[in-house]
């Protein structure tokens, strides 16, 4: 089985039409780069919202798990992808248009990260998909509940 990451807990915020609401606070690994884009500089709660994996009730502790490989993988096609697009549109640019074309080097290079962007949009459902099968939840047991279920 693949390696999974660091588990964060979280609490079911909202249940409806499939779909589960989990609050999560945020942890020391997030830091305060907020580029997940789940944050404002005044939260330090991240939301998620995915399909419901059933048996979970508003109130319910879970723990998020992702794998590993999932996590590597979502960052360098986030961030790793369209940096090297940017660099690759100027570096063309520049050998294009040389000193005289750097407004048009770096319009080629924000071409090229945007169309990163437009092909990932393209490509969501495709992602959607695999995310579901890269990230669970599972209902954590509260210390009373396991008091209660050992009696």
């Amino acid at each position: 089985m693949a390696e999974a990451l660091q588990d964060e807990i979280g609490v079911v915020a909202a249940l409806e039409a499939g779909q589960v609401t989990v609050h999560f606070q945020r942890s020391s690994a997030c830091g305060k780069c907020g580029a997940c884009g789940m944050l404002s500089d005044s939260s330090k709660t991240m939301v998620l919202t995915m399909e419901d994996p059933g048996g979970l009730a508003v109130g319910d502790r879970v723990r998020l798990i992702m794998v590993e490989k999932y996590f590597m993988m979502s960052t360098l096609l986030l961030y790793a992808v369209p940096l090297a697009a940017l660099v690759l549109g100027i570096g063309v640019g520049y050998a294009l248009w040389g000193e005289a074309g750097q407004g048009a080097a770096g319009l080629l290079g924000l071409a090229l990260a945007g169309g990163c962007y437009l092909v990932y949009r393209s490509m969501n459902a495709r992602f959607l998909r695999w995310r579901k099968s890269q990230i669970s939840l599972q209902r954590v047991e509260t210390p009373q509940e396991e008091c209660t279920e050992s009696q």
